[in-house]
């Protein structure tokens, strides 16, 4: 079964705003336009046969997008240069679902959680600046064994594999408070790399707050190889169920980011 996790990418869909120095802002966009339509073409077939040929315009980090490692490092690595064992992966969903928008989103340790559910949900006064204190992981899968070691974060098994992080914030896509999201926390960030992920996709606007000039998540993922999909969608209908993620971009020479069509192949567990 195939699980489609892509926004629509169309004409005029909404995207990132980008501050100007002047304090203008400019806005990324698509323009999805013919370039010759059916009725342009039909004189040079004599009327026997008619095409329209399509021409697109559109900044790279549109819609549901992967990030190579030459986003953040110019010496690395283009969405040209990756292989497709990269962009197709065994893959797991982490239920982060109660985050709070605008606020970082980290996972408690492992004497937190009893059953995969942590002991207490916190209030509105437990959000300290931008850190929530105690933020649940609800995964179904397994923990890495790693994860009961005093003083290490309750993740499962993540190596090798597609980090998917369900925030639920799809639901707000082409709304205000789609802007207004959570993000990872430098922990999360950071254990994630420790623990041996090979891609991290978030169902929201950016993985970094962008509030924060040094943008950890894709300084330290993308320095480490750790591929980034932002802005997917759908990923509630993952949950309890063993998937391989699909990420696969055009073959871009020298592109620093591209819109894919992100999927998942479900199977029987």
């Amino acid at each position: 079964m195939f699980i489609d996790l892509s926004h629509e990418f169309y004409d005029g869909m909404p995207g990132f705003k980008y501050k100007n120095d002047d304090g203008t802002v400019t806005a990324f966009d698509v323009s999805i336009k013919p370039f010759l339509t059916h009725e342009q073409t039909r004189p040079r077939y004599q009327g026997k046969a008619e095409f329209e040929i399509t021409e697109f315009h559109f900044h790279a980090s549109m819609g549901t997008y992967l990030d190579a490692p030459f986003h953040r490092w110019k010496e690395m690595r283009a969405i040209g240069d990756l292989k497709l064992d990269e962009v197709i992966l065994e893959g797991v969903v982490i239920d982060a679902r109660d985050a709070v928008g605008n606020v970082a989103y980290n996972i408690p340790h492992a004497d937190d959680i009893v059953g995969n559910v942590r002991r207490n949900v916190p209030d509105a006064e437990d959000v300290v600046g931008n850190v929530r204190r105690n933020v649940p992981l609800r995964a179904e899968e397994e923990r890495s064994p790693d994860a009961e070691r005093s003083g290490v974060r309750s993740l499962p098994d993540v190596r090798g594999k597609a980090v998917l992080f369900n925030f639920g914030w799809d639901k707000f896509w082409e709304t205000p408070q789609y802007e207004n999201y959570p993000f990872l926390a430098r922990e999360v960030i950071e254990e994630l790399i420790a623990r041996g992920a090979k891609l991290v996709g978030v169902d929201t606007l950016n993985i970094d707050n962008t509030r924060d000039p040094e943008r950890p998540a894709h300084s330290r993922l993308l320095q480490n190889d750790i591929l980034i999909v932002e802005n997917l969608c759908n990923l509630d209908a993952l949950h309890g169920k063993q998937f391989r993620f699909f990420a696969v971009p055009l073959r871009a020479r020298g592109a620093a980011a591209i819109p894919v069509r992100a999927f998942a192949e479900t199977r029987a567990s």
